[in-house]
């Protein structure tokens, strides 16, 4: 319990987070990853083109630390969606207030709704 960080590098890693248990979880993925639950960030460590996908809670999605083009997937929370050059994000509508963090240029869609 507490700010447990996960280091995912191969197909077969699966992250189990407890319910209720209390802190901020991290995932650090050096390929494609999807949170499981209870687990509140992603962040691509790799060098290929990825894809973070989030779960339906209050996800930090982290493309940046990766100089590959990744694809960021949120879910139903409220997301941050950290870009690298080239990133993309899939989000829908009605899937919570979402923010995007950048330094490159970055134009928001109609349901991503800050930028920083």
């Amino acid at each position: 319990m507490g700010n447990d960080t996960y280091y995912v590098d191969n197909v077969g890693d699966v992250v189990v987070e407890a319910a209720g248990a209390f802190g901020i979880d991290t995932v650090m993925a050096s390929l494609s990853c999807s949170l499981g639950a209870n687990v509140e960030n992603l962040v691509l460590t790799g060098t290929d083109a990825d894809s973070a996908t989030g779960n339906g809670g209050n996800n930090r999605l982290d493309g940046s630390q990766n100089a590959a083009t990744n694809i960021l997937t949120g879910g139903l929370g409220d997301d941050i969606y950290v870009l690298g050059t080239g990133d993309s994000i899939v989000e829908f509508a009605g899937e919570g207030t979402d923010t995007v963090e950048t330094s490159n240029s970055y134009m928001l869609t109609a349901v991503l709704e800050n930028l920083t």
